[in-house]
């Protein structure tokens, strides 16, 4: 057992030094002798105090912001371990593929929901979520934005943890109509050009709003059970283990075969004030009774 601890150890070393040799190396400090070393210890200190998880790569650049800002050491692994429990949850485990599955599939879903011509598209051409949204999710865009770029994002991050849902959404959008005109190949160019020139004031913005505007349920991977809920199904003589369907978590693996979200009660009520709402039950039945408005 020890000798393997070490051996992940030295190969973690080994993956950091290649990490940090690209990792925002315009900014001054960061590309330095001091920063490297920097980067090395807090990095270090954070698999010592973490280790049931694991260094993936980026973690570096999640790193990178806080000390690019000038913060003492202990305070950039302060922060850096804050952010990673609070925001990247799941992503540093030894197996992450449940969260990265979750992420992905919201990503997709919410794509389907707000442009089902675009999300059509990408996926006639093979263009999926796994091709490209990876590095934003793992690292909340610290692996693919420049820090001046990337600080106005995390300010709000830190206020409303589903955004990076809708920026990433906000990022494809906009590229759509060149999108709509590519290939996979010429897809996975488009989308890492996007991101070398980027102004994310615009699409921060409108992610801002949409995410105010959106289902609560379209940016979350469960609705969990409240005490409400709970006091309902005990009346009922119900197992508490025994949940309704809307409140039971879903895996990662059954997400990835859904296009669309599932939606609660409450946010279908909001949400059919603006939609079409169809009712895809038999002819029969939907005469019998029907949500107002619906079409069959």
């Amino acid at each position: 057992a020890a000798d393997a601890a070490g051996a992940a150890a030295r190969e973690a070393e080994q993956q950091v030094e290649k990490d940090i040799a690209r990792c925002h190396q315009y900014n001054q400090l960061l590309a330095s002798a001091e920063g490297h070393a920097m980067f090395k210890r807090v990095l270090r200190a954070w698999r010592h105090a973490n280790p049931r998880l694991v260094y993936w790569q980026g973690l570096d650049s999640v790193l990178a912001p806080f000390l690019a800002l000038g913060y003492r050491e202990p305070v950039a692994f302060a922060c850096l371990d804050a952010f990673v429990r609070a925001h990247l949850a799941g992503f540093y485990e030894p197996d992450n593929s449940e969260a990265v599955g979750h992420a992905l599939a919201t990503h997709r879903q919410l794509v389907a929901y707000y442009d089902p011509v675009l999300a059509t598209h990408l996926a006639a051409v093979g263009f999926e979520p796994c091709h490209y949204a990876v590095p934003w999710y793992t690292t909340a865009f610290a692996h693919v934005l420049a820090l001046d770029r990337l600080m106005p994002l995390w300010d709000r991050l830190l206020l409303h943890p589903a955004l990076p849902h809708f920026f990433a959404l906000e990022l494809l959008l906009s590229r759509r109509d060149a999108l709509l005109r590519c290939d996979f190949a010429a897809a996975v160019a488009l989308v890492a050009a996007t991101l070398a020139a980027l102004d994310t004031a615009p699409l921060l913005a409108r992610a801002m709003r949409r995410m105010n505007a959106s289902p609560l349920v379209l940016s979350v991977t469960t609705i969990g059970t409240n005490s409400a809920a709970q006091q309902q199904q005990q009346q009922h003589g119900q197992q508490e283990q025994q949940q309704w369907w809307w409140h039971r978590a879903l895996p990662a693996k059954e997400r990835e075969h859904e296009d669309a979200p599932r939606m609660v009660l409450a946010d279908f009520v909001v949400a059919a004030e603006e939609a079409l709402v169809c009712d895809i039950r038999p002819a029969a039945q939907f005469a019998q009774v029907h949500y107002p408005k619906a079409v069959n």
